[in-house]
C-alpha cells in the first residue's frame, strides 16, 4: 500500500555498501526506520543527500509491503529549505544534538498531531535565529510535555526543593539526591539571611522560556552548560539514557 507522509529526517546510518538505514519522524507513522539507496555523486543523488540532512523536512511515498520487516524510501522532495541551518556551523551542531537526542527519546513513537507541530515550528526558528546559543534549552523544556515529564512548578516558594524524581517542589529534602536545593543564602547588612532561588529555580525558569525570549536571555557559558546538564539528568531519571549523547561534548562547546 502506497502512503504519502511528512518526515523530519533524524538520521542516516551505512547499514552496507548498498542500504543505508533513515531513521524519520513522520506526522502519520510515528517514529519510523526505512532503507535507502546510498545517493551516490551524481546531481541527483547529491540533491537527495541534501534533503536527507539532519532536521530536514521531507515529503515522500512509501510502499508498505506486511511481508517487509524494513519499508524502503521512495521519492524525497524537501518541504522547506533548511538553508540557515546547512550554512552555519553552530546550527549544525544544534541540528546534530537534537537529532541524536531525539533518536533516542522517540524509539518507538506512534503519531502524534501536536509533537509534529512542535518539531516543525522548532526546526523552523533554529533555522531563522541569528545565533542558537540557547535554542536547545527552551527545546528540551518545552520537549518534556510530550513525554510525559512536564514537571509541575506551580508550588515553587522560596525555600523549596525540586524533586525531579517526582518532577515537582516539596518544601522539605526527599529521601534521594535527585533533588535541587536553593542556593545558599546571602547576608544583609542588618545581618539577617536572605535566600536567593539557586538551583531550585531552575525548572521554574526553564519552563517559561520560549525561543524569543531565550535568544535575549544573557546567559554566561558556565550557566547554560549547568542548565543542558540539569535538563538531560531530568530526562534520564525517567528516561534511562538520555543523557548518553556522542554529540553532547560539541553542543557544550558553543
Amino acid at each position: 500500500m502506497r502512503e504519502k507522509l511528512q518526515a523530519v529526517v533524524l538520521g542516516t546510518v551505512r547499514h552496507s555498501d548498498r542500504v543505508n538505514i533513515v531513521n524519520l519522524y513522520t506526522d502519520t507513522r510515528g517514529r519510523l526506520a526505512v532503507m535507502s539507496t546510498p545517493p551516490g555523486q551524481s546531481k541527483a543523488g547529491r540533491m537527495r543527500a541534501a534533503a536527507l540532512m539532519p532536521l530536514s523536512i521531507i515529503s515522500t511515498e512509501i510502499n508498505f509491503r506486511q511481508t517487509s520487516e524494513l519499508q524502503r524510501l521512495g521519492t524525497v522532495t524537501p518541504v522547506r529549505a533548511n538553508s540557515g541551518i546547512c550554512g552555519n556551523p553552530a546550527k549544525s551542531a544544534v541540528a546534530l544534538f537534537l537529532c541524536e537526542f531525539l533518536t533516542r527519546l522517540l524509539r518507538e513513537s506512534a503519531p502524534d498531531a501536536e509533537l509534529w507541530r512542535f518539531l516543525t515550528l522548532s526546526i523552523a526558528e533554529l533555522d531563522r535565529t541569528p545565533s542558537p546559543a540557547h535554542f536547545y534549552l527552551p527545546f528540551l523544556a518545552g520537549l518534556t510535555r510530550f513525554t510525559g515529564i512536564e514537571p509541575d512548578v506551580t508550588d515553587y516558594t522560596p525555600g523549596s526543593c525540586f524533586d525531579m524524581r517526582q518532577g515537582c517542589y516539596v518544601p522539605f529534602h526527599p529521601a534521594h539526591n535527585d533533588v535541587l536545593t536553593p542556593t545558599p543564602a546571602s547576608v544583609l547588612r542588618s545581618g539577617r539571611v536572605v535566600e536567593t532561588p539557586g538551583a531550585a529555580y531552575a525548572p521554574r525558569l526553564l519552563m517559561r522560556l520560549r525561543y524569543d525570549t531565550a535568544a535575549r536571555l544573557k546567559l554566561p557559558l558556565a550557566a547554560r552548560r549547568e542548565l543542558l546538564d540539569g535538563l538531560l539528568r531530568y530526562y534520564a531519571i525517567h528516561l534511562p539514557g538520555a543523557d548518553r549523547l556522542n554529540s553532547l561534548d560539541v553542543l557544550r562547546s558553543l
